[in-house]
């Protein structure tokens, strides 16, 4: 032992040589471990880590499961950037003492440190059991929490760090940003003014208020709270973001251009900054360029492909097994499905999955060689070549606004289907109107797409020519009691089980009228007559200023001049479906 202690005053200035003479005549017991792990920490924090590892790995040779070792190894790994390595000694502690508190720190710091945010939860809530009075623990707690979209669970420990700390900044801005991400806006704009008051120039809070305030459509604010933050740290790029999106989303397109581009000036690789120049100059139609910055996506969503293959380069795809993974939501894949064909023209074999709900919609979709629900995919046995993403197949086929694949249809209805639902339809010589006026809640843009049916009431003027179907599935069926008798709505969504009921509902229509959801993506692969109902910053996929679609020749636009001005698109839609079965009766007739 006395040897060991004198190591301790000279072992940082030993060779690698000198160390290992020393360490023979040294024995290693329970008793002298700790003592040899304090020393490796030693070397790790002077950063001589591999003299570091040559200690953990000589002393575990004789004792190879003792905590404090193994635990002392993940600290000198993670120092030398072994991640893996360091994370299985944590781990490793753990299973044989599950309250090692230096391991649970050391280990959550090292998976905070990585982006493991998910991964690191059980070992952040086994932490802060131990830790109860540790603000610090909470703070990375909570902010594992709102990384894996779980704003409840967040909420709860952010509100116990600030139990701990009642005039923490940083806790009362998590808090605002559970309650916003949960859509408790008053609560939400309560905490962020508390941190207001105390701490008037945050930049993070002032970007957070703009963000709050552009939910809440007030978007002066919205702006000024961006442009404050941006003013408080001129180049972080995340504050740029948020006011170039918020320029855009108010038209002031020209501003928002400049934004992003300042953006790009300070890191032309930054994914962020990329992102939201891509749907910036996506919308205004110039894809060459927008679809390569588009490709950065993956790092803001963060997700990526899955398969073990290679990213497919684009280069000549005859011959290859390609594994097409579909991206995002339900109405991207039935929107850019339309691509697969064209990969297997190419004399490409084409592996695709997809979500389970589209399974059999998409059997129909010629160009597929092998199709697999998303969830049952078995990597270890699908044999491809290279893998893509779903919406990078745009890029690849260099899509420009000439040459979009507009042929539709190119998805259909189970013939079955058609006749068996058809036979539920009432006969009706009246103009067949199938409407859709809400999306998932839990869109991210779903406050400002969706309508509730009450301001469809106007459409109650047709009633005496148009007969009303609700293709409207989810929560948004709760309106039809009280809404949907004025319309004289008939409401099919006991009778839908499945994509492929609605289009063949859609089959009988005459006209669909959609907010933007899936299903007016799939009006429009149907070559179904449709409408789709926009709110004032839609999506790209919509371009500007146009009442068509280059992707969809049978759907028409209906679009918002302003924020949550609703009134005037439902009166322009009455005009149209009038006009539309005003020409269909006389066509009749």
């Amino acid at each position: 032992m006395a040897e060991l202690r004198h190591l301790e005053g000279v072992i940082l200035s030993l060779s690698q040589e000198q160390m290992a003479e020393t360490l023979a005549r040294i024995p290693v017991s329970v008793q002298t471990a700790g003592y040899i792990a304090r020393l490796a920490r030693l070397c790790a924090e002077h950063d001589q880590v591999e003299k570091g590892a040559s200690l953990v790995a000589w002393a575990l040779a004789a004792l190879p499961d003792h905590p404090d070792l193994l635990a002392a190894g993940g600290l000198v790994q993670a120092k030398a950037g072994n991640t893996q390595f360091a994370v299985d000694c944590y781990e490793a502690v753990l299973e044989r003492e599950p309250e090692h508190v230096e391991a649970l720190a050391n280990l959550t710091d090292l998976l905070v440190k990585v982006n493991q945010w998910s991964y690191a939860i059980p070992f952040l809530v086994r932490l802060a059991r131990l830790r109860p009075d540790n603000p610090l623990v909470f703070r990375f707690l909570g902010t594992a929490y709102i990384k894996t979209n779980q704003f409840e669970e967040a909420l709860s420990a952010f509100q116990h760090g600030l139990s701990i700390e009642p005039d923490s900044i940083e806790f009362l801005i998590n808090m605002g940003v559970c309650l916003r991400q949960m859509r408790r806006y008053e609560e939400a704009e309560r905490y962020f003014q508390r941190a207001l008051s105390r701490s008037p120039d945050h930049p993070e809070l002032h970007n957070s208020l703009a963000w709050l305030y552009s939910d809440l459509h007030d978007y002066d604010k919205a702006v000024a709270h961006a442009r404050r933050a941006c003013a408080l740290q001129p180049n972080n790029i995340n504050f740029l973001y948020c006011h170039g999106y918020l320029l855009r989303r108010y038209n002031r397109r020209a501003e928002a251009r400049a934004v992003f581009k300042k953006a790009l000036a300070i890191d032309p690789g930054d994914s962020t900054a990329r992102f939201g120049y891509a749907e910036l100059i996506l919308a205004e139609g110039e894809l060459v360029e927008g679809l390569a910055c588009y490709e950065s996506r993956f790092d803001v969503m963060q997700s990526w492909l899955t398969g073990p293959w290679p990213v497919w380069d684009g280069t000549n795809p005859e011959g290859k097994t390609l594994f097409v993974h579909h991206e995002q939501g339900v109405g991207d894949t039935i929107q850019f499905c339309r691509y697969l064909p064209l990969l297997h023209q190419a004399d490409a074999k084409v592996l695709f999955s997809c979500q389970p709900s589209l399974v059999s919609l998409m059997r129909r979709l010629p160009g597929i060689d092998r199709l697999y629900p998303a969830n049952e995919v078995d990597y270890a046995i699908v044999r491809a070549d290279a893998q893509v993403s779903l919406l990078s197949l745009m890029g690849v086929f260099g899509t420009t606004m000439a040459t979009i694949p507009a042929a539709c249809p190119y998805l259909h209805a189970d013939p079955e289907s058609v006749v068996r639902l058809g036979r539920l339809l009432p006969p009706t010589g009246k103009y067949k109107v199938g409407i859709i006026w809400a999306g998932n809640p839990a869109q991210a843009e779903d406050h400002n797409r969706s309508l509730h049916l009450r301001q469809l009431a106007p459409l109650t003027a047709l009633r005496d020519a148009v007969q009303f179907y609700s293709l409207q599935m989810g929560y948004a069926t709760e309106q039809i009691g009280q809404y949907g008798p004025p319309l004289g709505l008939i409401d099919l969504s006991p009778h839908i089980a499945s994509f492929d009921d609605t289009a063949a509902f859609m089959t009988h229509m005459d006209l669909i009228v959609s907010v933007c959801t899936s299903t007016i993506h799939l009006a429009g692969a149907l070559a179904r007559p449709a409408v789709v109902l926009l709110h004032s910053a839609a999506d790209w996929r919509w371009f500007l200023d146009r009442q068509d679609s280059p992707w969809y020749p049978s759907v028409h636009l209906i679009r918002q001049s302003a924020p949550r001005q609703w009134q005037p698109v439902v009166e322009e839609l009455i005009r149209y479906i009038g006009q539309r079965q005003a020409t269909n009766r006389s066509g009749r007739e």
